[in-house]
């Protein structure tokens, strides 16, 4: 009996080897797993930061936009009325008279 005893506890110091050698391994697997999580929050942080300012220089970009087409419709309202006026005071003048 004391033969098995023995062997029991040499397996069960092989076994406790064994699993403090997985423990190890794993312990180290879950640092660098952490480590990479915590790189991956600060690059989805930065380029979260940058989206948002994207969207910000989009917007008065728009706005600038918008503001260039309202004065280039109101020239050409202008060009357009301003035209129109040469046209009528030509043939009020009696600029279509045919002799």
């Amino acid at each position: 009996m004391a033969e098995d005893e023995m062997m029991d506890a040499a397996d069960l110091r092989a076994r406790n080897a064994a699993n403090e050698q997985k423990l190890i391994s794993i312990d180290a697997r879950m640092s660098a797993l952490e480590a990479w999580q915590r790189q991956m929050d600060i690059f989805h942080a930065r380029r979260d930061e940058q989206f948002t300012n994207m969207i910000g220089r989009f917007a008065d970009l728009e706005g600038k936009l918008d503001k260039l087409t309202g004065g280039i419709s109101r020239l050409i309202w202008i060009i357009g009325t301003a035209v129109i006026g040469v046209a009528v005071t030509f043939v009020l003048k009696g600029g279509l008279d045919v002799p």
